[in-house]
């Protein structure tokens, strides 16, 4: 969330069980609105409009985690900015998707040398480190996404090469 300026994104999915981002955020402390709610097709639509807002490290109930799983990523880069840092427990099923997305967030975050703590159901890291405007610009020039970020290369043989991608 920025520190300035509004943003407004409409026509937004706001399916309940796919808006646990959402939730997960304004637990962070991201200021978001839902404006202009309708029904479209059988699906809750809407806008969202968010406001500047300071990040902070908090305690994402486990109850809140089946609905935010495949955000966990994402919700991790925005983790980078959050006050006191960034700490995902309770998220073991991400070890068995198609690759280890916890391993794999956790050793790109360390090859950016961000220094990050793994656990067998998540992991942690210090927020506003040096590094976390390097890998917005980076993901926000279009040369890397946050697939690959996340996930890992299609080709499990093939490296991406963070360092030189990023030039620390």
């Amino acid at each position: 969330m920025a520190k300035e300026g509004n943003l407004l994104v409409r026509n937004i999915g706001l399916n309940p069980a796919r808006i646990g981002i959402l939730k997960a955020l304004e637990l962070m402390g991201a200021k978001i609105e839902i404006r202009n709610q309708r029904m479209e097709c059988g699906e809750p639509v809407g806008d969202l409009k968010t406001y500047p807002s300071i990040l902070n490290k908090t305690n994402i109930p486990k109850s809140l985690i089946p609905s935010i799983i495949d955000e966990i990523p994402i919700l991790s880069v925005a983790g980078l900015f959050a006050k006191g840092g960034f700490e995902i427990r309770h998220a073991e099923e991400l070890r068995a998707k198609e690759s280890d997305r916890i391993h794999t967030m956790v050793s790109n975050f360390r090859a950016l040398g961000i220094e990050v703590e793994e656990y067998p159901d998540g992991y942690a890291f210090d927020g506003t480190s040096p590094q976390s405007l390097e890998i917005w610009k980076f993901l926000a020039s279009g040369k890397k996404n946050l697939h690959s970020f996340a996930y890992g290369s299609s080709n499990r043989n093939e490296l991406f090469d963070f360092q030189n991608t990023f030039r620390i």
